[in-house]
């Protein structure tokens, strides 16, 4: 599969070790700034760096970050970092990825929060909160809402109903209470949560029924066509991959695109939640689930509506801000395509960002995950000697590494379901400094827990 170009050589120079660095700072210093002569072979030495980091198992607030340094460097100039999970069902990567979290929003300005979950949804729970917020010590405040409280049911279930997805929900709600919130949005194009099963059809007519979008976007919600719309809507969240007849899919792709005209020419001076342009997402997203479910993805819309969400966000709804993007690593590395009509969502941020959108990758040596479809535990499978990470836990058994590269790393190495295939498995296998600018390593991880 045609991928681009690595990119040209990170600015920050990097010197392969021989060995793992230590952390103390003289030692730090050095690798970043390339200090000490190089290896008399350069090609026996791998193109990698790798520093000791601490695993996350739990609660981080008093977390002594010393060992992110490389970090925080590695990021300067970064607008939009990628937390791209290979599973949605590892322990430790949900803790290390709050834990990141955590450091990136409370000491470096990260201040926006992208989950892979739906555009509608998560906006209409960030709104909930908010509002709760503002009514915090009146007599209204005991029906006030919470990520805690609402995201069960209308966030990405392993965010929601897991133990550690319930731990990222219970950040948010204490960054909200103590006056430092995440601005939280969804950027999934594929909505199927309760608030766009109740909510966004007649949210929709009732914007279009206000004047958004001029007369035209007020003829179509009033039309003789508007019921079968919505119909094909209620249906469409089901996630079904049936395709309407052909007739009825027509008229949904036609209404589609008149919804689309009317409301994505409105010049706003202003973007903002329930606006037209706001509204021209989401009719975009339910247009880009249409396409990749009826066609079984043959026409796969999902991630570029998805990467173009995200931008949208960033360009529009928060300029200016920094965000952490949290998601699977198929949606969210960069180089990936299923043709090039069908980008990956880290394809379309990176075309848009460049050098200002980076990648972390997990990854692990050995242990088990939850598989997130069956719910069924899973091994993490045997890899060949000369893998990454196999060489990795060699080096440095028991230990775990932030590792970043010099230049793409070709040795075999995980990349997404721990090598288990899915949809993710038309993908070419990724590689670290091709497709990710960083990999955190875990020696094992352990299964997810579902919340009672």
């Amino acid at each position: 599969m045609p991928v681009l170009p690595p990119r040209p050589r990170p600015a920050l120079p990097l010197r392969p070790p021989a060995r793992l660095l230590p952390v103390g700072l003289a030692a730090l210093l050095s690798g970043l700034l390339g200090a000490g002569p190089a290896p008399a072979r350069a090609e026996e030495a791998p193109p990698w760096q790798a520093w000791p980091v601490r695993s996350a198992t739990g609660d981080n607030r008093s977390d002594d970050a010393a060992d992110l340094a490389p970090l925080t460097a590695g990021l300067a100039g970064v607008r939009v970092l990628g937390l791209a999970e290979q599973t949605h069902g590892g322990h430790e990567e949900f803790a290390t990825k709050l834990r990141l979290l955590r450091h990136l929003h409370e000491t470096q300005g990260f201040d926006v929060l992208l989950l892979e979950s739906g555009f509608f949804d998560v906006e209409q729970l960030q709104q909930d909160v908010q509002a709760a917020a503002r009514l915090r010590g009146k007599a209204s405040a005991a029906r006030s809402s919470s990520w805690a409280r609402g995201a069960p049911g209308n966030v990405f279930y392993m965010y929601s109903k897991s133990v550690e997805g319930q731990a990222l929900m219970a950040y948010l709600d204490q960054q909200q209470a103590m006056g430092r919130p995440l601005l939280v949005a969804g950027i999934d194009s594929q909505h199927s949560g309760l608030r766009s099963q109740q909510d966004l059809a007649r949210g929709l007519r009732r914007a279009l029924r206000s004047g958004m979008g001029g007369a035209r976007g007020r003829a179509l919600s009033e039309d003789a066509g508007w019921q079968a719309y919505a119909r094909q809507l209620t249906t469409l969240f089901t996630l079904s991959r049936q395709a309407p007849p052909a007739a009825e899919r027509q008229a949904f792709q036609a209404r589609s695109q008149a919804l689309q005209d009317a409301l994505c020419a409105v010049r706003e001076t202003r973007a903002r939640p329930d606006g037209a342009g706001w509204w021209c997402r989401v009719v975009r997203s339910m247009d880009a689930q249409a396409r990749s479910l009826w066609s079984n993805g043959a026409d796969y819309q999902r991630d570029q509506a998805m990467g173009d969400n995200a931008i949208w966000l960033m360009e529009q709804l928060h300029p200016g801000r920094k965000a952490v993007v949290w998601g699977h690593t198929v949606h969210l590395a960069r180089g990936f395509q299923r043709d090039p009509a069908h980008l990956q969502a880290g394809e379309v941020m990176h075309r848009q960002w460049g050098a200002a959108y980076q990648v972390l990758q997990f990854s692990a040596s050995g242990g088990r995950y939850l598989d997130y479809v069956s719910l069924q535990e899973a091994d993490v499978p045997a890899q060949p000697p000369q893998a990454l990470e196999q060489q990795l836990a060699r080096e440095h058994p028991g230990q775990a590494l932030l590792v970043r590269a010099s230049a793409p790393v070709t040795l075999p190495q995980f990349a997404y379901e721990y090598g288990q295939g899915g949809v993710e498995s038309s993908q070419q296998p990724g590689q670290l400094g091709r497709h990710w600018d960083w990999l955190w390593l875990l020696p094992r991880i352990s299964p997810a827990r579902m919340a009672p």
